[in-house]
């Protein structure tokens, strides 16, 4: 997995933990890392686990709600960091049925190791149904994207996620309905 979603994982921790937490997460996870990411790096998708896991422990918050949290502001993030990937797109329809070709294949063009999540988007009576797989178990986090989009676009929507009760789910499907 890409250093930079780790950087951005630390970063979410210590906004909401703080510095002193983060470190004592960092210290018991006994990362392989050291907890030390380049953005351009790749590094175990189990070290980002132990990261959640650690925290959800520390924090005694729900491990599943912190990786949604952290997708729901990893989107920003990214846009931010990427705004060229919304040129030309007004809506969040239209962006999540791109994501697959104009982000995730981009991303392999860019870092020919990477292995993103593969979505498959399609549209029924106005619905947008997502279709999240992965070799990582990170269905919360494709939730919390999923969610940062709509928000980002402004648009009040509902999302069902099913199953209905993700936690360490490496394929979902998504419900998106609304306008």
């Amino acid at each position: 997995m890409k250093g930079i979603i780790f950087s951005e994982l630390l970063d979410f921790v210590e906004r909401h933990a703080g510095n002193r937490k983060l470190e004592e997460i960092l210290e018991q996870a006994d990362l392989e890392s050291g907890g030390a990411y380049t953005s351009v790096g790749n590094y175990p998708h189990q070290e980002a686990i132990t990261i959640v896991s650690k925290a959800s422990e520390l924090l005694g918050l729900d491990a599943p709600e912190l990786m949604r949290g952290f997708g729901l502001e990893l989107f920003d993030k990214l846009a931010i960091r990427h705004p060229e990937f919304f040129v030309g797109i007004n809506d969040y329809k239209t962006f999540l049925k791109g994501i697959q070709t104009h982000i995730h294949d981009e991303v392999k063009k860019l870092y020919p190791d990477s292995m993103p999540p593969s979505f498959t988007v399609e549209e029924e009576k106005g619905n947008l149904i997502i279709t999240y797989t992965s070799h990582r178990p990170m269905a919360m986090v494709a939730l919390g994207l999923l969610e940062g989009c709509v928000k980002h676009f402004g648009v009040p929507v509902t999302i069902q996620s099913q199953p209905e009760s993700l936690t360490l789910d490496s394929q979902a499907r998504f419900l998106v309905m609304g306008d």
